[in-house]
C-alpha cells in the first residue's frame, strides 16, 4: 500500500489520460492519492490495483479534511459538487497543469510540445535517457509498452513532461529543454482562430528561462520565426539544408527504415534504423538523438532499444490473425490521418487498405471537412461511423455538420472505390465478417473506442 510521507492529493476525473499517470506517478514520489471518476474504464481498475480509492460517486460526500490538495482536469468546472466542498473545507485547489507543474519543479525538466507527434516522442526520450542512464521520471499522455505504463519514476534527475497546448496547459511547464515536434493548426475548438494558437506557441516560448534550450523541427517556418525571440539556445532539426541537423540518406523499407543525422557536413549519427513508419517518425527520432547529444549522453544503448521499438499505445498498433492486417491508430487530425495511410503503404505496399474511421468532434471535422476528405487516397474502401460530439461541440457545430458531408467528403477529395456508413461498430464486423481479408490491411482510426472494430473481427475473419 501506500507510503503516508507526503500530502493527501485527490484527484477529480482520475482515470482520464492526463491524470492517470500523474497519479501513479504520485505514488511513486510518497503521495497518499485518492480520487473520483463517473465511469468506470481499465486505467481505473489499474489505479485501484495499485491500491488507490477510485469513487464513481461525485457529490462531495469523499472530500474530508484529510486532503491537503484537490486537482481537476480540464473539464471540471467550479461548481463541481466536490470543488466546492473542498472550498467549504479550506482544502487548496490546483489544476492539472498547475499540479503538474508542481510535481516536475525539482526536476530537470524536458518537455515535449507540439502539435503532432507529442505522445512519441515523449515516450522516445523518456525510453533514451532511461536506457542510457539506467532510470527516468516520466509522464506522458500515451501508454509505453516498455513501461507498462503512462510513466516511470526513479532516481534520474530528468523529467520527461508531455506539454499540450490545449487550454494553454503547458504554459505551465516550460522545459530546461524543450522538444518541439510540429506547428500547425489544431484545437480551433478551443483557440477559434490559428492565430490565436500560434500566440499561445509563442507565449509558451517566451517562459521559459533564458538558460533553456529549445530543439525544434526547423522546416517548420512559422516555429523557426516564434522561436527567434527566445534569448537562449535554439537548435533546428529537419530535412532542409538550413537546419543545424539535418537528416540524409533516407530509406524506407517495408519493415525497417533508416536515416543519419548530419551537423553540417559531419555525420554524428550513422544508419539509424528504426521499426516505426513514416519520416515524421525519424523526426522524432532525431529530436530525441539530438537531446542526448546536446545532453552529453551516449546513444548506443538507445539505438538498440529503437531497433525494437514500435510505438506507443494506440500508435500505428499491429496485430494479425488468420493472415489479415489489423492496424489501429488514435489519428484524429487529418494530417495524422494521411501520414497513418501513407505509413501503412510503405510497410504493406502490396495491400490495399480498408479504413474504419469514427469521426470524434464536430467542431474538428467542421473546421477540417475537405483535409479529412483528401486523407483517404491510399484507401480502398472506407466505412464511416455516426459522428461523436466531444469536448468543445458546440449545440451550433452538431447542427452544422452531419455525416453525409463527411461521407461526400471523401468520396469527393480521396475517390475510394467504396465508401460505406455504419450505425454501429457490430455492423462493420457483421459485414466484414464473411469477407477473406486477407488482401487488406484492416486500419481503425479514430479518438474512441474504434479498435472494438479490430477486437470483434478478430474472432471472425477467414
Amino acid at each position: 500500500m501506500q507510503k503516508h510521507t507526503k500530502e493527501h492529493v485527490y484527484i477529480i476525473g482520475i482515470g482520464g489520460k492526463g491524470l492517470n499517470s500523474i497519479a501513479e506517478f504520485c505514488i511513486s514520489q510518497g503521495y497518499t492519492v485518492s480520487g473520483s471518476d463517473a465511469k468506470d474504464s481499465c486505467e481505473v481498475d489499474a489505479l485501484r490495483r495499485k491500491g488507490i480509492a477510485v469513487y464513481r460517486e461525485q457529490d462531495g460526500s469523499h472530500i474530508n479534511n484529510g486532503h491537503k490538495l484537490l486537482v481537476y482536469s480540464s473539464v471540471i468546472n467550479e461548481d463541481h459538487a466536490e470543488r466546492v466542498m473542498a472550498r467549504k473545507l479550506g482544502i487548496k485547489q490546483m489544476s492539472r497543469a498547475e499540479f503538474l507543474k508542481h510535481i516536475t519543479d525539482k526536476f530537470i525538466r524536458i518537455s515535449v510540445a507540439g502539435s503532432h507527434g507529442k505522445s512519441t516522442t515523449s515516450a522516445l526520450a523518456s525510453l533514451a535517457l532511461k536506457s542510457e542512464t539506467g532510470t527516468v521520471n516520466a509522464i506522458t499522455g500515451a501508454y509505453i509498452k516498455e513501461f507498462e505504463s503512462y510513466q516511470s519514476s526513479g532516481e534520474s534527475p530528468y523529467c520527461v513532461v508531455e506539454a499540450c497546448e490545449y487550454g494553454k496547459s503547458f504554459l505551465h511547464i516550460p522545459g530546461d529543454y524543450t522538444l518541439i515536434t510540429a506547428l500547425e493548426k489544431s484545437h480551433m475548438e478551443y483557440f477559434g482562430e490559428e492565430e490565436s494558437m500560434n500566440d499561445a506557441f509563442a507565449e509558451f516560448i517566451s517562459r521559459h528561462k533564458n538558460t533553456a534550450t529549445l530543439i525544434i523541427n526547423g522546416d517548420v517556418p512559422k516555429l523557426r520565426a516564434l522561436c527567434t525571440a527566445h534569448p537562449g539556445k535554439v537548435v533546428t532539426c529537419g530535412f532542409n539544408q538550413s537546419n543545424d541537423y539535418v537528416l540524409k540518406d533516407i530509406r524506407l523499407g517495408e519493415t525497417i527504415s533508416s536515416f543519419s543525422i548530419y551537423k553540417g557536413e559531419v555525420c554524428i549519427q550513422k544508419d539509424i534504423q528504426i521499426k516505426i513508419p513514416g519520416t515524421y517518425n525519424m523526426l522524432n527520432v532525431a529530436l530525441t538523438l539530438i537531446l542526448l547529444s546536446i545532453l552529453e549522453i551516449p546513444a548506443e544503448k538507445f539505438r538498440d532499444v529503437l531497433a525494437d521499438f514500435t510505438g506507443v499505445g494506440r500508435r500505428f498498433e499491429l496485430r494479425t490473425q488468420n493472415r489479415t492486417t489489423f492496424i489501429d491508430d488514435f489519428a484524429h487530425h487529418p494530417t495524422q490521418v494521411k501520414n497513418l495511410l501513407s505509413s501503412i503503404k510503405q510497410f504493406f505496399p502490396q495491400k490495399k487498405i480498408l479504413a474504419v474511421l469514427e469521426p470524434r468532434q464536430y467542431h474538428l471535422f467542421k473546421t477540417f471537412l475537405k483535409e479529412y476528405g483528401a486523407a483517404f487516397k491510399w484507401a480502398e474502401e472506407v466505412y464511416v461511423t455516426d459522428i461523436v460530439p466531444a469536448l468543445g461541440d458546440t449545440d451550433k457545430d452538431i447542427a452544422g455538420l452531419c455525416i453525409e458531408d463527411v461521407i461526400q467528403s471523401v468520396e469527393i477529395y480521396s475517390k475510394p472505390k467504396e465508401v460505406w456508413y455504419a450505425r454501429s461498430y457490430q455492423e462493420i464486423a457483421d459485414r466484414l465478417a464473411d469477407r477473406d481479408l486477407s488482401e487488406f490491411v484492416v486500419a481503425t482510426i479514430g479518438a474512441g473506442p474504434i479498435f472494438r472494430v479490430r477486437d470483434l473481427l478478430l474472432n471472425s475473419v477467414k
